[in-house]
């Protein structure tokens, strides 16, 4: 059932004071009647509804690992996820303007029959929380190269691929995973209010700020109070959407602790669970476990660390149910595998006998695989895994060691 105020707001609700947006705001531009419209939300969110916890776990340690800077050596990654929390009444412009915006997009979702309405219920809950205080996650990362910008329209750069444009990957480095620029959809499908600010720092020393929304097409009045038609996209900052904010032109909140190279997402209007937060950890420990194996990242999340020296412990503790071997038989086998023994077994006892081997393709294999170029088979062979009724399984990984598949065999010959 509806609240009964809900839509019926009165103007007091948004007149909320403060100084903290550093004169920033959010820079909706005129629909010309000649283009596309975007009704109710963005498609490409569809995807990362599903498991869309895991999907920001996954799609920003990759973006992390991706940015890793080179000139550090073997130094690995380090990301850290902490929470925080904004008191509304200082951001007027990034907050406190959003409920007409929620209330307009509801309004127009609702004009079309049988059309539907995701902001009625993001507009409820921030009302619920525009008089206190709205939470956030922060996702930093260090030892990166950070996003530089280029101020000439017409040149990409990595700050534009990822904040100003969508669908849109530049990539730094030669192992990158991922290249349709889909991945940062998951901060907006992970926010209550659709809405992601980004704090980076290049090696040069710049430091660049913006803020992104993406809702739908809404009608408001105008400056001259004519009703107008909005595109459904915004950004956050003091030039007019034009260029991302430098310097102390960006609010403090958001770069008062980037002091060295890498960059800082705020995932606006989240506040997780403990249920969800060990989601998190989980899901961490099954995409990237041989990346903590090889001392390529390390996790901060939530104050709990996660690397090369403990993740045996980690493994055991969090997939303790799971036990020693990956018998689960769902669909779904990439998203609840079991990464214990894949670690455990096929990763840390390589080639202590014949039943535990690596075969490298250049060496064992040589011009044998020009399309596939250079890889690793990591190899466990065992009767104990018959006996478990655990089917034939292989593990996939990228460069940067994320895994992207995971594929069950049809019969049970024990690896």
């Amino acid at each position: 059932m509806d609240s009964p105020d809900l839509f019926g707001m009165d103007k007091e609700d948004l007149q909320i004071s403060g100084t903290k947006d550093n004169g920033c705001k959010w820079n909706f531009i005129k629909r010309d009647p000649a283009s596309y419209e975007q009704g109710s939300e963005d498609s490409s969110f569809k995807p990362f509804l599903s498991h869309k916890l895991r999907c920001l776990v996954r799609e920003y340690i990759q973006n992390s690992l991706d940015a890793h800077d080179e000139d550090l050596g073997s130094t690995p990654v380090k990301v850290v996820f902490s929470p925080g929390h904004l008191l509304c009444a200082d951001y007027p412009q990034l907050l406190g303007v959003l409920p007409e915006r929620l209330k307009a997009c509801s309004e127009y979702c609702r004009s079309y029959d049988n059309g539907k309405d995701p902001y009625k219920e993001k507009l409820e809950y921030l009302k619920l929380h525009l008089k206190g205080k709205i939470g956030y996650l922060k996702v930093s990362d260090y030892n990166t190269t950070g996003m530089p910008y280029n101020y000439d329209r017409f040149k990409s750069s990595v700050f534009k691929a990822c904040v100003k444009s969508i669908c849109s990957s530049l990539k730094g480095s030669g192992h990158a995973g991922g290249s349709h620029g889909v991945g940062k959809t998951v901060g907006f499908v992970n926010s209550r209010i659709n809405a992601v600010y980004y704090c980076t720092k290049t090696k040069d020393g710049d430091l660049y700020g913006e803020g992104v929304i993406r809702l739908c097409d809404h009608d408001l009045p105008d400056e001259n109070g004519e009703k107008a038609r909005y595109e459904n996209v915004a950004f956050y900052d003091g030039e007019k959407g034009i260029h991302p904010d430098k310097g102390d032109g960006i609010p403090e909140v958001f770069r008062k602790e980037r002091l060295e190279p890498g960059t800082d997402a705020f995932v606006l209007g989240i506040e997780l669970s403990d249920k969800e937060i060990i989601t998190m950890k989980r899901e961490v420990l099954r995409s990237f476990f041989k990346s903590f194996n090889d001392n390529l990242l390390t996790v901060d999340m939530f104050g709990e660390i996660f690397n090369q020296s403990n993740i045996k412990e980690k493994l055991q503790h969090y997939f303790a149910e799971e036990g020693a071997f990956d018998s689960i038989r769902v669909r779904d086998v990439e998203i609840q595998f079991n990464p214990r023994p894949y670690f455990m077994e096929a990763l840390n006892n390589q080639g202590t006998d014949d039943d535990h081997r690596i075969f490298d393709s250049d060496k064992d294999f040589p011009d044998k695989f020009p399309i596939l170029g250079h890889a690793l088979l990591y190899m466990w062979r065992s009767d104990s895994i018959k006996q478990a009724n655990s089917r034939d399984s292989v593990v996939y990984m990228r460069d940067n060691n994320m895994v992207i598949e995971v594929k069950r065999g049809r019969r049970n010959k024990g690896y």
